[in-house]
C-alpha cells in the first residue's frame, strides 16, 4: 500500500476480482501483458525510480489473474503504435513483443492490433479498461486513468458505451491470428 497511489490500489482490487477484462491501449503495452524489463522502462519514464523494484513486483503479481483457475478472460486491442514505439531499447522491445505473441496463445487471452490503416476510430481520445464479473450482483466498471488519478465509472450507460466502442475496435482490428503475425513482424523489424 505504500508503493502505489491509493486510487490505483482501488483499481487493483477491482481487477483481481474480475472474470473478464476488455482494454484498449493507444501508446503502451497494458500492465497485465508487460515483461519485467518493459515495466521497468515504463516506470522510469512515468514515475521515476522510487520503489522501482516493488512497483515492478506488484505489476508482475497482477498478471497471475491470467493464469489462475478460473482465469480472467482478457480482450486487449492495441494501437499499432504500441508495437512500433521502442520503449527501453531494442532488446527490451523485442522481448516484449515476443512475450505478447506467446501470451496470446493462452485460451483466455485475445490480443488484436488496430492497424494505422484502420483510420479514425471511436477510442482515439482515451485508453480504457472494462471490468466484468462472474457474479451477476457485481456491477461492471469502466476504468480510466492518467498520471495522477484514476476513475471508475459504474453507471450502466458508461459501461454499455465503452463496451460498444470495444466491439467496434475489435471489428476494425486485425483478427487474433493476423495480430500475432503483425506482432512477430514488428519484433523482427526492430533495429
Amino acid at each position: 500500500s505504500n508503493v502505489l497511489p491509493e486510487w490505483f490500489e482501488f483499481y487493483i482490487g477491482l481487477e483481481a476480482e474480475a472474470s473478464e477484462i476488455k482494454t484498449y491501449e493507444s501508446e503502451t503495452v497494458p500492465g497485465l501483458l508487460q515483461t519485467r524489463e518493459y515495466a521497468r522502462a515504463m516506470y522510469l519514464l512515468t514515475a521515476g525510480d522510487s520503489d522501482l523494484d516493488r512497483k515492478i513486483a506488484v505489476r508482475m503479481e497482477r498478471q497471475a489473474i491470467l493464469r489462475r483457475e478460473p482465469s480472467t478472460a482478457l480482450s486487449a486491442v492495441l494501437n499499432e503504435a504500441v508495437l512500433l514505439r521502442p520503449v527501453g531499447g531494442a532488446h527490451v522491445m523485442r522481448e516484449q513483443l515476443e512475450h505478447l505473441a506467446q501470451i496470446a496463445e493462452l485460451p483466455n487471452v485475445t490480443i488484436q492490433v488496430l492497424p494505422f490503416s484502420a483510420g479514425g476510430h471511436p477510442a482515439m481520445t482515451t485508453p480504457y479498461v472494462i471490468l466484468g464479473y462472474a457474479d451477476a450482483l457485481d456491477e461492471s466498471f469502466v476504468y480510466l486513468d492518467n498520471l495522477t488519478n484514476g476513475q471508475a465509472l459504474e453507471e450502466p450507460a458508461h459501461v454499455a458505451g465503452y463496451t460498444m466502442v470495444h466491439e467496434t475496435l475489435c471489428g476494425m482490428a486485425l483478427n487474433p491470428d493476423d495480430s500475432v503475425a503483425r506482432i512477430r513482424e514488428a519484433s523482427r523489424d526492430i533495429q
